[in-house]
């Protein structure tokens, strides 16, 4: 009977329509509470990824100066390990450029008196560089400049300096070398004036962190696939409480 019809239609309608205020309650509710853990979580994993990974770069920036001298300047930044000591080999080209002289920088000798190793070998096309700081000093963290390099231009507008054999070493007795050191070279053009510039920020980490650990990609993907799925159970719900509520045909 279309009373029993009614009866039932409206006891679905009262079913579906406490879903409804149920889901959107819920979306209210957790979407938020997702975000924040999401946040927290990408935080925690960054903090962890600084203390077990240890970012940090070494890498060059790039000056001519007048009568055709070029500096390249070694810069270390966001180390969050004490270091004890650098050590990298500095690839040139012989044929453009002819090595002059070398000025240490400030990052080792903040933290006390360093030894300085650096030898030229032009046949190689290397200069061999390493610093050390001795077990009573201070290891510095964080950033600054290591060291300038001078060359003379052998009449030629582009150069590539790279680096190869890169360590960076902190005092600890089980694992002296420092991981996940990113180390950029460096193209330097007259034309263009090409300089590299590098910062590291939570960007850098946080990519670190997903290169590190590759499940947090799918563990960060949970609230956006519960969202989804909220929604479209909102969107179902709502077509049949709308259907349901169409006026019925006479019987």
């Amino acid at each position: 009977p279309p009373t029993t019809q009614k009866l039932n239609q409206a006891i679905n309608m009262n079913k579906i329509r406490y879903k409804l205020i149920l889901l959107v309650v819920l979306s209210i509710l957790l979407t938020p509470f997702n975000k924040v853990n999401s946040e927290n979580f990408i935080d925690y994993w960054i903090e962890e990824s600084k203390e077990n990974d240890s970012i940090g770069a070494v890498y060059m920036k790039g000056e001519f100066l007048d009568g055709d001298i070029i500096k390249i300047s070694i810069y270390a930044d966001g180390f969050t390990t004490p270091v004890l000591g650098i050590a990298f080999h500095m690839i040139y080209e012989n044929e453009k450029v002819e090595f002059l002289k070398y000025e240490p920088g400030k990052f080792l000798e903040n933290g006390g008196d360093p030894f300085y190793l650096v030898d030229n070998n032009p046949l190689k096309q290397k200069i061999y560089f390493g610093s050390t700081l001795r077990r009573e000093d201070k290891f510095p963290l964080g950033g600054d400049k290591l060291a300038d390099f001078y060359f003379q231009n052998k009449n030629h507008e582009d150069f590539v300096f790279e680096f190869s054999d890169g360590v960076v070493s902190t005092l600890d007795t089980v694992r002296q070398d420092i991981d996940n050191i990113e180390w950029e070279d460096l193209h330097l053009s007259i034309n263009e004036n090409i300089k590299n510039t590098h910062s590291v920020d939570s960007q850098d980490v946080q990519a670190s962190v997903f290169n590190t650990n590759p499940k947090m990609i799918y563990i960060m993907l949970i609230p956006s696939i519960f969202t989804l799925l909220l929604i479209i159970s909102l969107v179902v719900l709502f077509f049949k409480y709308a259907k349901g509520n169409l006026p019925l045909s006479s019987q």
